[in-house]
């Protein structure tokens, strides 16, 4: 659950990077802050490359466990 609310999401063992989508985090009302070290992907769209700027905590639990987790927010046309 992220803010009383059920949301899917995919945990990925083999990923190194935590990234959640721009519309997800407005949609949440999550508070998007700058990010301390801005990089660059080439995976996420049809683009060279994206640089990552801004980042956000997200706050959730899981059944009774409780934790959160800094995501890279990225503006994804990726499903």
């Amino acid at each position: 659950m992220i803010n009383q609310q059920i949301f899917y999401l995919i945990i990925d063992s083999d990923s190194c990077d935590n990234i959640i989508g721009k519309e997800t985090t407005i949609k949440l009302g999550l508070n998007i802050e700058k990010h301390l070290e801005p990089y660059t992907i080439c995976w996420i769209k049809e683009v060279p490359k994206v640089t990552l700027t801004e980042r956000c905590k997200v706050s959730f639990s899981i059944g009774k466990y409780r934790d959160g987790v800094y995501c890279d927010v990225v503006d994804m046309n990726a499903c």
